[in-house]
């Protein structure tokens, strides 16, 4: 509602033909949210967390499988898990 409030607020005229001036006002919504959505997922962040993902879900489908091997995901920085190594 918002975003359809501030992108009504940049058109200056209103068409007389409504279904022209709705669909004006969904293109400027859907621009607004197409440069949000790019800004996220281009951020840095996002970025190294989604490779990390990707590393994980690689490791999990091109690793050979039986009943006694387990993978297991620890939520913990790479200098935790070295010094929890070091202890070993």
């Amino acid at each position: 509602l918002a975003l359809a409030a501030q992108s009504r607020s940049e058109t200056t005229t209103i068409s007389s033909n409504a279904i022209r001036s709705i669909k004006s006002l969904i293109a400027g919504i859907d621009k607004m949210l197409t440069t949000q959505v790019n800004e996220i997922l281009h951020a840095p962040e996002v970025r190294e967390m989604e490779g990390t993902w990707r590393g994980l879900w690689y490791l999990i489908n091109n690793t050979e499988t039986d009943t006694k091997l387990k993978i297991r995901v620890m939520n913990i920085s790479k200098e935790q898990l070295a010094d929890t190594l070091e202890d070993y």
